[in-house]
């Protein structure tokens, strides 16, 4: 990997330059819309070292998170967004060691001392200790990792060019150690690109599934008919169909007094309500626009504040669950689940009230 770095160092030594003096370490506020429990600074360029106050980050799953901290959105739409082109694991004895960026990517090195090397920056977190569990946390492709803002505090580790078969490799991980009550999920369209709609819809129902066995609901964004892929709209509604035939079938499971897996039709709701504008979409097309952002914050928003619905358009109820918020999921123990199911119900109760 060094030899690598090395390529890139000269190939973009030029513009390297111009990014920030060594001498100093440059704060990054960051662009959400509630206040962060903890602030993240790069720190100073060709250091090994994170500034007093700040410590460097020791888990991997941490320095996901903090790339949507530093400056969330897409960066080729939003000059604050963080430009991180990637991420990477290592253990390199010649670069510092946690997490740092590099040339616009983003290193986690297992190295147990590393050191410092040009350019490279460690990435600063000040109380690293104060992980807020039960938090929402969000997974998946480049839609959740361009998503911004976001209705309420949560954590972001999507990935762009993920798929459902990356996400069930991350759930253990990353649910074990955000311990999210919910999970905002987007995943599917990558894996049609190249598999067919029965293999992708195996690989979301196991994704969900381990979710719900670690006491997290999943609210699940659906495709959405991007005018760059129409070759894919066939696959993206009968994928749709099967995410909603699934919402059916869990809508009466109670996960941490909710349905175990909530559906958000996205494409109904872009397609035959708003008539899928351009301007829901990036200028690629693909991605989505701040318009169209906003329209999903609205609905997730309403979702999270609405348990009893498992399948939303346009952010209004289409199905509701009949089951109590004392029900437990049949895949974990009633005395673990019985503490949320609780306080889920102390939660409505004041909100009536």
């Amino acid at each position: 990997m060094v030899a690598c770095k090395f390529q890139i160092l000269v190939w973009r030594f030029a513009g390297l330059l111009s990014l920030s003096h060594p001498s100093v370490f440059i704060a990054v506020e960051a662009k959400s819309s509630v206040e962060l429990n903890s602030s993240v600074i790069l720190g100073e360029v060709g250091s090994n070292l994170c500034p007093q106050g700040y410590e460097k980050i020791s888990d991997y799953r941490m320095c996901v998170a903090v790339m949507d901290i530093l400056g969330p959105g897409n960066a080729d739409l939003d000059p604050t967004a963080y430009p991180a082109e990637s991420f990477d694991t290592e253990t390199d004895g010649e670069f510092p060691s946690g997490c740092y960026t590099f040339d616009e990517g983003v290193y986690f090195n297992y190295h147990p001392t590393g050191m410092e090397a040009s350019f490279a920056t460690p990435i600063c977190l000040n109380q690293l200790d104060a992980i807020r569990v039960g938090e929402t946390l969000y997974m998946g492709d480049s839609d959740i990792d361009y998503w911004s803002p976001r209705p309420s505090f949560s954590y972001n580790v999507g990935m762009g060019g993920d798929t459902c078969e990356d996400v069930i490799r991350d759930v253990e991980p990353f649910l074990d150690y955000f311990q999210p009550s919910i999970v905002v999920l987007v995943c599917g369209s990558n894996d049609l690109i190249e598999e067919t709609v029965t293999t992708t819809s195996n690989r979301f129902r196991k994704a969900v599934a381990n979710m719900n066995q670690r006491d997290s609901a999943v609210i699940y964004m659906g495709t959405k008919d991007d005018p760059s892929s129409p070759e894919l709209w066939n696959d993206y509604a009968e994928y749709d169909n099967v995410a909603r035939d699934y919402a059916k079938t869990k809508c009466n499971t109670i996960v941490n007094g909710r349905p175990a897996f909530t559906f958000i039709d996205v494409n109904a709701a872009f397609t035959i309500d708003a008539r899928n504008p351009e301007s829901f979409y990036a200028p690629d097309q693909l991605h989505l626009s701040e318009e169209g952002y906003a329209l999903w914050s609205e609905w997730v928003a309403t979702a999270l504040k609405e348990p009893s619905c498992c399948i939303w358009q346009s952010n209004e109820c289409v199905q509701y669950s009949t089951a109590s918020p004392e029900t437990t999921s049949g895949t974990t123990a009633p005395g673990v689940c019985w503490f949320f199911s609780a306080a889920s119900v102390i939660l409505l109760h004041t909100l009536i009230s």
